[in-house]
């Protein structure tokens, strides 16, 4: 647990720094240790936080084809995290339609907000 919460701490560090590869690379060894741990909790947390930083990267002054990539690691890695959540989860569900947004998918991130607004998860922040 420990561990999980010292990645998260050095890939946002990495990230509000806007050191993308590191935070990349520590995103992915989030992923990783969660799936070593065989907690889905962990998994669905780091998947939300990759999906995040593919999200971001796409706009980080990239080729075409390189933002494109990213947009579909990003959807891909959204949609796996809301998958394996075994609870609602606002703050994902918000950061998936923020991103669809992003994307022009609309009524999908329409359907994740109010997903969102009657999940009665008080726990999240949005």
């Amino acid at each position: 647990i420990g561990n999980m919460s010292s990645l998260k701490m050095v890939d946002m560090t990495h990230m509000n720094l806007d050191n993308h590869k590191p935070a990349e690379k520590y995103y992915k060894k989030s992923l990783k240790t969660a799936h070593l741990l065989e907690n889905p909790h962990y998994r669905t947390d780091a998947r939300h936080h990759l999906g995040r930083w593919y999200h971001a990267a796409r706009h980080s002054g990239h080729p075409t084809k390189i933002k494109q990539r990213y947009i579909n690691k990003a959807q891909a890695t959204f949609e796996s995290a809301v998958k394996t959540s075994s609870e609602p989860k606002v703050d994902l569900w918000t950061s998936y339609a923020n991103f669809l947004i992003d994307i022009q998918q609309l009524l999908q991130a329409y359907d994740y907000l109010i997903h969102s607004i009657d999940s009665g998860d008080h726990e999240s922040r949005l």
